[in-house]
């Protein structure tokens, strides 16, 4: 993360025709920093007991959520430093570096903080599970309840990540904002659904962790996919809805007065002459509430019960596979999703994702009484046996 930000920082010092593969580079080493979310999760899921999963989880989800959230608020302390600000040579502190500044000494604080605080202790682990001794051999993991895990890790990072693709544009051409009013309105929805978000896992790192603790990961996971479904379910563009306005306005941008497109041109989205609108105060409901409280349920119940499924050994390899699967979504999604809404519009998207999580939301109904934790030392009786990592246990 360090070394991206600095390479971001000093594009300018690069030719021209450079610049684009630099910053290229810039973003490859922000894409691998980024697995060390796949080890903080692998490290809370080790380094607590079963009682305390779900909050050790909770903590490490609702940093990255906080952060996320707040992280690009941050950037405009740095708007009144303007451009090109202080430079030195292809030393650049600007309105558009300084953020990148702020990230690497935030992230060189979180190295000293790891050296100087941080104590490895794994309380979730069984430290004799790799030994020859038979009575501490541990059990495979239910393969069927890891991919279905996988899977709702791959919906989740589906639909956010889709949402956040169109939703500028989606807003502008529903009720006919300016580019303007389109960047300030879903930055306040926004940032109602991060601070919902927020409280929600407040409530989980409080007292709602210990609650679904107890055997209660599978309910509260079904429970935030039908939030996800209810979403989508209420806020689609149905055909008894209003016709989408459209219509050309002169605006004033930066002191040019400029010709918009306000609403769903017809000429350049043939969608526009069929779909219909959706109130926009039933939208800001429930992307405010309902979609906001679905991906911190689903997020912490699911993780909680995933490690719960591998059990008390090291979970580096498959918490990195799950990351991988929400990394692959966010690959995928915006490329079918861009495609689809300027051919066909909002509608098969929601449908697409309604499908999507109720499939999801089936897989966990079908194989609930599978969900469970491993048993991570079970008592076998005469003719029992069970696979584990060298063999089979008799």
């Amino acid at each position: 993360m360090i070394l991206s930000n600095i390479i971001f920082c000093f594009v300018e010092g690069f030719p021209e025709k450079q610049r684009r593969w630099v910053m290229m580079v810039a973003r490859f080493f922000i894409g691998v920093g980024a697995g060390t979310i796949g080890v903080m999760r692998a490290y809370a899921a080790t380094a607590s007991s079963l009682k305390d999963r779900a909050r050790a989880i909770t903590f490490i989800q609702a940093s990255y959520v906080i952060g996320m959230t707040f992280g690009p608020g941050i950037q405009v302390a740095f708007t009144p430093i303007g451009y090109p600000g202080l430079t030195s040579g292809p030393f650049h502190v600007d309105m558009y570096t300084s953020p990148a500044w702020f990230a690497s000494i935030i992230s060189f604080l979180s190295v000293l903080f790891i050296f100087i605080f941080l104590e490895e202790s794994y309380a979730g682990i069984d430290k004799h599970a790799d030994e020859e001794d038979s009575y501490t051999a541990m059990p495979t993991f239910d393969t069927i309840s890891v991919a279905v895990c996988v899977l709702t890790q791959f919906t989740l990072m589906f639909i956010i990540t889709n949402l956040e693709t169109i939703g500028s544009l989606y807003a502008k051409m529903m009720w006919g904002w300016t580019n303007a009013q389109a960047v300030e309105y879903t930055g306040i929805l926004q940032a109602v659904n991060g601070l919902v978000g927020v409280l929600v896992y407040a409530l989980f790192a409080v007292k709602l962790g210990d609650y679904i603790s107890q055997a209660r990961e599978r309910i509260f996971t079904i429970f935030g996919l039908a939030l996800g479904v209810l979403y989508h379910v209420v806020t689609f563009p149905y055909p008894w809805g209003k016709d989408l306005h459209f219509e050309l306005r002169n605006v004033t941008v930066h002191g040019k007065n400029e010709t918009e497109e306000l609403g769903c041109n017809p000429d350049k989205y043939r969608w526009c002459h069929y779909t219909k609108d959706v109130n926009f105060w039933i939208y800001a409901s429930m992307y405010g509430v309902v979609l906001a409280a679905c991906f911190p349920i689903v997020n912490i119940s699911m993780n909680t019960l995933f490690s719960k499924i591998l059990g008390a050994r090291r979970q580096g390899t498959m918490q990195g596979i799950m990351l991988m699967a929400g990394s692959f979504a966010r690959t995928v999604g915006p490329i079918l999703v861009s495609w689809i809404f300027q051919e066909w519009g909002p509608e098969p998207i929601w449908g697409i994702e309604i499908f999507t999580l109720s499939v999801t939301a089936i897989f966990w109904i079908i194989f609930y009484r599978r969900m469970t934790p491993l048993n991570s030392n079970p008592k076998l009786n005469p003719y029992e046996y069970f696979h584990y990592a060298k063999g089979v246990l008799y």
